[in-house]
């Protein structure tokens, strides 16, 4: 190879060295988020992240539990932000033995969910929210991206087209973007005989990726047998403040209402609040987080009663 050659070989790699591994020295320290970004490769800023642990653990074992563990399923679930749901407000209304369906009394849930979040992005932006016959139909909604909802609905002995009729009939959706309510389509799911889906069609590109406000209503039908009422964050972070409530309605006044939260956060940081009304009808009892709040996926609140 010719010296001149060699010279403006040496030259490019010294100049990508420049650019791709700078040597910052003390102005790292003084680098915003979006700077740092812009600078340094990603694989030196977690190379950092991880030394940066180590230095404030004794155990290299647990450095690398910290890591693998807490920081960075965090820092993904950043790079995928329908993870995480903020601000999330969920109440619930149970009227026991309010709802007739096939001539059997069924008690009446009147759910409202509200909170800020990014949308699965999914291509068309159709979501949906499902009613499930069978545990095998609804694991499979849990999968699907565009599933917002979804519960099980029991009507023992009716068949599948029988039971797609009473649910149609006895569920009510309703969904709100940004304060706008959106047109929500009834129609059984094609080729699932064990599941009813309420369509909702996104109209507007502006809230595709982004963070937007939203509410939905879910009414449905739950078994007179039942004495629980589960609100589990499955697959998701929930920020900011969490508010989960529950009124039961009883004209008979023979059930107790109770409340068990089941939380997931890190030792020392504040869990927070059980409330509990003070008898009548209806009962209530609420939990709730403060602002700066961060549930992991798997907490929740159970109700029972």
């Amino acid at each position: 190879m010719d010296p001149l050659k060699q010279f403006f070989l040496i030259l490019i790699g010294v100049t990508a060295g420049a650019i791709f591994l700078p040597e910052l020295g003390d102005d790292l320290w003084k680098m915003n988020a979006d700077q740092v970004r812009r600078t340094v490769p990603d694989h030196r800023i977690v190379e950092l992240q991880r030394s940066l642990i180590g230095a404030k653990c004794t155990s290299p074992e647990w450095a690398g539990i910290v890591w693998r563990e807490g920081l960075n399923p965090l820092i993904e679930a950043g790079r995928k932000p329908h993870q995480i749901v903020w601000d999330a407000k969920y109440d619930i209304s149970i009227h026991i033995n309010g709802q007739l369906l096939d001539g059997t009394p069924y008690h009446r849930v009147e759910t409202l969910s509200r909170a800020r979040r990014v949308l699965p992005a999914v291509r068309p932006r159709r979501y949906w929210v499902s009613a499930a016959r069978t545990e095998e139909a609804l694991l499979t909604e849990f999968g699907i991206p565009n599933c917002l909802v979804r519960e099980l609905i029991t009507i023992p002995s009716v068949d599948p087209t029988r039971w797609r009729d009473l649910v149609a009939a006895a569920c009510q959706v309703r969904m709100a973007i940004n304060g706008t309510y959106l047109q929500v389509q009834t129609e059984p799911a094609e080729g699932l005989l064990d599941v009813v889906r309420w369509y909702i069609d996104m109209p507007s590109e502006e809230w595709a990726g982004g963070l937007v406000p939203y509410t939905l209503q879910f009414d449905f039908p739950l078994q007179q047998t039942e004495r629980s009422f589960p609100i589990i964050f499955n697959g998701y972070y929930s920020a900011g403040t969490t508010e989960i409530s529950l009124r039961l309605s009883d004209d008979s006044e023979t059930h107790r209402l109770e409340c068990s939260p089941f939380i997931a956060h890190g030792l020392g940081s504040y869990g927070g609040d059980l409330v509990r009304g003070d008898g009548g009808n209806p009962q209530f009892s609420m939990f709730s987080t403060p602002s700066s709040s961060l549930l992991w996926p798997g907490s929740g609140v159970l109700f029972h009663w």
